[in-house]
């Protein structure tokens, strides 16, 4: 759109001053202000808490792996994390509905202990997990073509290799739970 030179306009009377001014205030409403996204003032958040989840996570399988009661904290902590990711960019999370499964089961190994069928769901539902992460190790150049626009570096480096780990941890925790002994099995 054609805007008129503000040099070219006569100083002469009100109505051209007024005029004047309309121009400036029509040129600084084109001006866009900088974006400034939700999720980029949070990056320096997610650079420490990936990793500290990823490290406690592994934590828990070392720690309680014959016992499986590393599965409720790890998963509640995935669910939450996924609940806030979908608050505050207003996108799906499949975490939401991956780590509620693990959540499920693992409250019905507390509730009737450590059956053939919790044995089961606790497998089924951490491949679930392992899968939900590795979409973003298989699909990784498109998905950094979208970061990039808001975060840095150092983030998407930090996200691909959490992911990668807890792709693994998952895997590892859907082995040692189908390793748990038939004579650890409660009789319901």
């Amino acid at each position: 759109r054609g805007q008129p030179d503000l040099q070219a306009l006569p100083r002469s009377n009100t109505a051209t001053a007024c005029l004047r001014q309309l121009v400036v205030i029509d040129r600084l409403r084109s001006i866009e202000p900088p974006k400034v996204s939700r999720v980029t003032m949070s990056e320096p958040i997610g650079i420490w808490l990936m990793p500290l989840y990823a490290i406690a996570s592994w934590y828990g399988i070392f720690t309680q792996g014959n016992t499986g009661k590393y599965f409720f904290p790890v998963a509640l902590v995935g669910w939450l994390w996924a609940g806030v990711n979908i608050y505050r960019t207003n996108r799906l999370d499949l975490g939401i509905v991956t780590f509620f499964f693990v959540l499920v089961a693992s409250l019905c190994e507390r509730k009737y202990g450590f059956t053939r069928g919790v044995k089961l769901a606790l497998s089924v539902s951490s491949i679930m997990v392992a899968l939900n992460y590795s979409l973003v190790v298989v699909f990784w150049k498109q998905i950094q073509k979208d970061l990039v626009k808001s975060k840095s570096q150092l983030w998407m480096n930090i996200f691909w290799g959490y992911c990668a780990c807890m792709v693994a941890f998952w895997v590892c925790a859907a082995a040692k739970n189908h390793t748990r002994g038939e004579n650890e099995y409660s009789v319901v």
